[in-house]
């Protein structure tokens, strides 16, 4: 039998009924080339089961097809990370932490904030993780750890989590050099010094392109509501303008944009610095890192500043999410 996960044509003949289920959903029928091949047998399972006797041979066959697809999908430029992978608006945020840390909880959080037909769970234990043309793009796979949580979908990388537990909720980007080592530990270093170098060669470009944050949670709603919103991509929808009028920045609409907003905004000089950079895509983490490099305040204020303001926008429905 033939199956796409990632995007990468995988041939398997399933043993066990457990992992066939699994598997059914992500069925190829075209007639692309086949670029995995999975070569996982009876007598194999019978072996590993031998091995590690607490296992069953339904589990041995589902955790090693897993490991060895791991491997060759590191060749096909792809990897899994250990993570519990939501979707949002075509988006997707990956939580990792150490087994037990909460990211399942986590995530579930998401689905309790935004409904489940917008936040949907893609896989929540070992997502696949591979570079297209536009991005760094998550994909789900059959492979989802103790739970049956994973579709045969995918979205662009949005951000990347590592979680801790927390009395309060904190959330914090990390430089490249934190960040290494915690996600490394949730992924699988292959023995081989050149697949190792494969894996490495992808971490380094991942975090020149993809921003990971550290963060201290409880297990709520208001957890989830801070990690999408510090991380969610803005900037000011057409049809709106600002110009310094006598020492004041004011804020018109034109064309279309008359018909649904009525009046102007007046705002100062830091709140027209942040007019500017949001005529491009930003997060409010951006904002805030942008607030600290113009103006000499603590992170503390920057953050409140760009959180006051951002909602202001939004409110006034100016910023388009």
């Amino acid at each position: 039998m033939r199956y796409q996960i990632a995007d990468c044509i995988v041939e398997y003949e399933p043993i066990y009924e457990f992992l066939k289920k699994k598997m059914e959903s992500y069925r190829f029928d075209g007639d692309a080339k086949t670029q995995i091949t999975l070569t996982m047998t009876e007598e194999l399972c019978i072996q590993k089961q031998a091995e590690q006797s607490h296992l069953t041979l339904e589990e041995c066959e589902y955790i090693f097809v897993g490991l060895e697809f791991y491997r060759k999908l590191l060749l096909q430029g792809g990897m899994m990370i250990h993570a519990s992978a939501v979707e949002v608006d075509g988006r997707v945020y990956l939580f990792s932490a150490d087994s037990g840390t909460g990211k399942s909880t986590h995530t579930k959080q998401w689905q309790k904030y935004f409904g489940t037909e917008r936040a949907l769970i893609i896989n929540d234990d070992k997502p696949a993780v591979r570079k297209e043309a536009d991005g760094w793009v998550v994909y789900g796979t059959p492979f989802s750890g103790k739970t049956d949580e994973q579709l045969n979908r995918k979205g662009k990388l949005q951000g990347i989590c590592m979680l801790g537990r927390g009395k309060t909720n904190e959330i914090r980007r990390m430089e490249p050099q934190e960040a290494v080592l915690l996600l490394m530990r949730q992924t699988l270093v292959p023995r081989r010094q050149e697949m190792a170098e494969r894996l490495l060669e992808m971490l380094d470009e991942l975090f020149k392109e993809v921003p990971v944050y550290q963060m201290r949670c409880t297990i709520s709603e208001c957890a989830a509501k801070m990690a999408y919103e510090r991380r969610r991509n803005m900037r000011i929808k057409n049809g709106f303008f600002m110009r310094e009028v006598a020492g004041k920045y004011v804020v018109v609409p034109v064309g279309a944009q008359t018909n649904e907003f009525k009046g102007m905004i007046q705002m100062n000089q830091t709140g027209a610095f942040l007019w500017k950079a949001l005529e491009r895509d930003l997060t409010e983490e951006a904002l805030t890192e942008r607030m600290l490099d113009q103006y000499e305040m603590t992170e503390e204020q920057a953050k409140n500043d760009v959180h006051t303001f951002v909602t202001r926008l939004l409110e006034a429905g100016i910023l388009e999410v």
